[in-house]
């Protein structure tokens, strides 16, 4: 499955894993009995959140039916559903109209054949989606003002990075606050709005961050390329790093605060994992890809350690640190003194917002994302590899 807002599985309990699974195999049989067998094959992460949340602000608790036959596995595997039509159904739907964005997408940047064909076999599964979707409240004007706006923003090429990232979270807030009244309980509806729009800005940039090496290559639009200038092959400012994990975090920090904020009558645990352990590490893996396969440079300033001076370049000032400049660590650790050395004014107020007992913390774990866990409130930063971490 595809997706952002995975599970951290490891940290649910037996009945848990059991009741996101029923949820995985009912949006499943969802889109194979509504929008036939290929789109059974599209089934994703970030839908599931969405079927989850219906299901976990309902009054009664969610039911699971007895166990039915696996269409994938030509019925010969048994599997538990969720037994929740509206919010499965809800649910398929975003998943059909995801996947009709995601080729068109590929379409516009690719223009092979074989793009253009995808396209057309489509069918009218979207349209079937959206009527579903308007009957659930979610307005088709709200749906094509966020598409309209993202391919405004591709064709002028905009180098302004929160209006590429605008789009889908707007949409994503529209769609996550209309779960709220699906499941009867309007007074989530404005927590919703803003834990779907933090979500979808993150899934936004981090998209960007993961295709920023191919849209170098092809030439197609990616907000960080057009932010920077950076569309000739070569090596990227490490600015990149500093901007877009600084954003991550605050809009971490604001997705965090509006869950402390949600009011769920079940599966709590289960919304929790997602969004505080899962979909962070997710998030660290795209960031891995920025860093991983980009060359970086610039200039570190001096911080007063005596290891790095002001005209030593990034890799070289790397060095004396970590001797492996290949391991992301060595990088990431040099980058960490640097940012140190640049709290902007703003600082002190996003480090007590988002929990740390220091602006240092808080850069820190802006310039490890790939090593540091964003904290709770009131908890500090704690490394991956730290043995005391609970994840």
């Amino acid at each position: 499955m595809k997706g952002y807002t995975v599970a951290q599985r490891s940290l649910l309990s037996n009945k848990a894993l059991l009741t996101l699974s029923a949820t995985c195999c009912g949006l499943c049989h969802q889109l194979w009995q509504n929008y036939g067998p290929l789109w059974a094959l599209l089934v994703n992460h970030d839908a599931v959140l969405v079927a989850l949340l219906i299901a976990a602000q309902r009054e009664e608790p969610p039911k699971l039916e007895g166990t039915t036959r696996c269409p994938i596995y030509a019925g010969m595997r048994k599997e538990t559903i969720l037994d929740d039509g509206k919010a499965l159904g809800f649910a398929a739907a975003l998943s059909v109209l995801m996947a009709e964005e995601k080729l068109l997408d590929l379409a516009r940047d690719d223009r092979s054949l074989l793009a253009r064909l995808a396209t057309h076999a489509l069918g009218k599964a979207p349209n079937r989606a959206m009527e579903v979707l308007e009957a659930d409240g979610l307005p088709r004007s709200v749906v094509e003002r966020s598409r309209t706006a993202q391919r405004h923003i591709e064709r002028s090429r905009s180098a302004s990075l929160k209006a590429a990232l605008d789009p889908l979270g707007s949409l994503s807030g529209a769609a996550f606050a209309r779960t709220s009244h699906i499941a009867a309980n309007a007074g989530n509806a404005e927590t919703l709005s803003s834990l779907g729009s933090s979500i979808g800005c993150i899934v936004a940039l981090a998209d960007a961050c993961e295709d920023l090496s191919q849209d170098r290559r092809t030439g197609s639009y990616n907000p960080l390329v057009a932010r920077w200038n950076v569309a000739k092959a070569g090596p990227l400012p490490v600015e990149i790093m500093k901007e877009v994990s600084g954003q991550i975090v605050r809009d971490m920090g604001s997705m965090r605060r509006s869950l402390q904020r949600l009011r769920l009558a079940w599966m709590v645990d289960i919304v929790s994992n997602i969004v505080s352990r899962g979909f962070p590490g997710r998030v660290r893996v795209a960031l891995r890809h920025l860093w991983q396969d980009n060359e970086w440079h610039g200039t570190i300033p001096d911080v007063g350690s005596g290891l790095l001076r002001r005209s030593s370049t990034y890799q070289e000032a790397s060095a004396p640190l970590l001797p492996s400049l290949s391991h992301p660590a060595s990088k990431s650790l040099a980058t960490a003194f640097w940012l140190l050395s640049t709290l902007p004014e703003n600082a002190a107020r996003d480090a007590s917002d988002l929990g740390f007992e220091s602006q240092g913390e808080y850069y820190l774990a802006c310039a490890l994302p790939l090593l540091v866990d964003v904290p709770e409130r009131g908890q500090r930063p704690r490394f991956c590899n730290d043995p005391r971490r609970s994840s």
